[in-house]
């Protein structure tokens, strides 16, 4: 997995080929969103929806988001990171207010969007309550569960460039095995 700068349009990217697996997403002042992303991404890679690169645009984009990959890829982000089990034993005796829905949508590290849509299609809150969290920004959920300090850090952390760690260093590893150069070249016997 990697962060970096992607072209306009671009929010992140999968590639799969026979011995390693890829994940690209962009950088992002609005890491539930870089999150969601990059759990889009995992459930391309895990249906081996495509063997080579596979660059998804806006995967908010209406167009994009009605194509059968596109919407199991959606489908397996919102599961994944909001899974119905955790959602129900959490939330089954929960007096909805703001600051009792704000909580567990910063802890979860998902937009209050999403979280919103996601009780609400387990019927674990109305369309009206769904309609009126959903207004809530990320910030707004962290500055009313208290965890503006731990916002500020998270915006950090996903506006920043990460090269993928594991092939670096499997990369430098075989550069010391001399199985290949610095520059990624196989060495010559």
């Amino acid at each position: 997995m990697a962060i970096s700068e992607l072209p306009v349009g671009f929010d992140g990217l999968a590639c799969s080929k026979e011995h390693y697996r890829l994940i690209i997403t962009d950088t992002s002042t609005v890491p539930s969103r870089q999150r969601f992303t990059l759990a889009h991404e995992l459930g391309h890679v895990l249906a081996a929806d495509d063997q080579g690169l596979l660059l998804d645009t806006d995967i908010y984009d209406k167009h994009h988001s009605k194509q059968s990959s596109e919407i199991r890829a959606n489908a397996f982000a919102t599961a994944f990171l909001l899974p119905e089990e955790l959602l129900r034993s959490e939330t089954s005796d929960m007096a909805w207010t703001d600051d009792a829905f704000a909580k567990p949508a910063f802890r979860w590290w998902v937009s209050p969007s999403a979280l919103a849509w996601r009780l609400h299609n387990l019927d674990l809150i109305s369309k009206e309550l769904c309609d009126s969290f959903r207004g809530m920004t990320t910030e707004m959920a962290a500055l009313l569960a208290g965890e503006l300090g731990s916002f500020t850090e998270w915006i950090d952390a996903a506006s920043r460039r990460r090269p993928p760690q594991l092939l670096l260093r499997d990369t430098f590893q075989a550069s010391k095995a001399n199985a290949t150069t610095a520059s990624g070249s196989e060495t010559s016997g």
